[in-house]
């Protein structure tokens, strides 16, 4: 009989690992529930079972946000369409990538064999965050996943148009800045000294070097705690966080997720330290009782207006709509800044530019006249 490899949790949240003798992953994940143990991970003992095993299982691909968002409203149309999870998993990965196609391939065995689908996500969590499986979760335990994976669609297309907002008004131009700069540096050089090339190059590299440290957590994390810092760009940042948080904890609060869970998980999604380790407070002051409300108000990092909102969301059995209304409010004042700072920000891009320009026909026209 075949033997499976499993990994687990037991009624009282400890952490398994082991065998189990069955014919099929699906009789090994029934008798593993029949003992009590939740399985997190299993697979047949063995090495040629492409998908099936630990070597095989490390995540193949890592989605974008705009990815991961029309994975979301395909998987969503499907099911409310009334197609059963696996045959939605098969269509998706009909016209998906190749590395996502595998993926949702494996997803769609394990979901056939008698695994759920969060369970299955959660095997991948570089390409299915911990947040996205909290939800996911929270939908198949109430028995409405199209209806959550709707609410899941809402917010990812929410978050994504606030990063493109604050991406177009804050990164593009410093990455033009940045490249018209390089540009003029190497002109500057190829006419003075003749080292043009090495120059452009060193420049494209800690360009490239750059880009890929800003996409790493630890980055991220940087980037966040400098806007965060600096008085120009500190309210911003402010109502950038403060927005992303409010719209995370909604739709897991909506979704089932429990309180304390949910700021673990909001936790996870920012960047900015500040309001890590606020999240630690919230979460410590709501696990000993205290609302949501009551614990904000007693953080200076969260605005007096969404504060009060909240309040009077919890006093009148209308919290998810208020969290909503409030990362609106925040959204749309970030929206207002963006276009604020572009006004003023292009002006100033277009001068520094057209320095760097000049300053490089500056160097062109005096190397002429040393020549002669």
């Amino acid at each position: 009989m075949p033997e499976f490899i499993y990994q687990g949790i037991d009624r009282f949240g400890k952490r398994l690992n082991g065998r189990v003798e069955a014919q099929t992953e699906g009789e090994a994940r029934v008798d593993l529930r029949s003992q009590g143990v939740r399985p997190t991970q299993i697979y047949q003992q063995g090495f040629l079972s492409l998908g099936r095993y630990k070597f095989f299982n490390k995540p193949v691909t890592q989605l974008t946000s705009a990815q991961l968002l029309l994975l979301t409203q395909e998987l969503q149309v499907l099911l409310s369409s009334g197609i059963p999870v696996p045959q939605c998993l098969d269509l998706v990965a009909e016209q998906s990538p190749k590395g996502l196609s595998t993926i949702l391939l494996d997803v769609k065995d394990r979901v056939s064999d008698g695994a759920s689908l969060w369970e299955s996500f959660a095997i991948y969590p570089r390409v299915f965050p911990k947040f996205y499986v909290a939800v996911i979760r929270a939908g198949e335990l109430s028995g409405d996943l199209g209806k959550v994976l709707l609410r899941l669609y809402t917010y990812l297309s929410e978050s994504e148009r606030l990063r493109r907002v604050v991406r177009r008004g804050v990164i593009d131009p410093l990455i033009g800045l940045v490249i018209g700069f390089t540009v003029a540096i190497s002109v500057f050089f190829q006419l003075s000294s003749q080292r043009s090339l090495p120059v452009f190059l060193t420049g494209l590299v800690l360009i490239y070097l750059t880009q890929r440290y800003l996409k790493s957590v630890e980055g991220r994390s940087v980037v966040a705690d400098t806007l965060f810092n600096l008085p120009v760009l500190r309210e911003l940042s402010k109502k950038v966080a403060v927005a992303t948080f409010f719209r995370t904890f909604r739709v897991l609060s909506a979704s089932g997720v429990s309180a304390v869970e949910s700021i673990d998980i909001c936790r996870q999604t920012l960047s900015n330290t500040v309001l890590q380790s606020a999240m630690i407070k919230i979460r410590r002051e709501i696990d000993a009782g205290d609302t949501l409300g009551a614990t904000i108000s007693r953080l200076a990092i969260f605005p007096k207006m969404a504060c009060r909102m909240v309040l009077v969301g919890e006093s009148t059995g209308s919290l998810d709509q208020m969290l909503d209304s409030v990362a609106s409010l925040y959204e749309s004042e970030v929206e207002r800044l963006m276009t604020v700072s572009r006004r003023v920000a292009d002006p100033v891009l277009m001068i520094a530019l057209s320095a760097c320009v000049g300053g490089a026909v500056a160097v062109v026209i005096l190397s002429f006249f040393r020549i002669a």
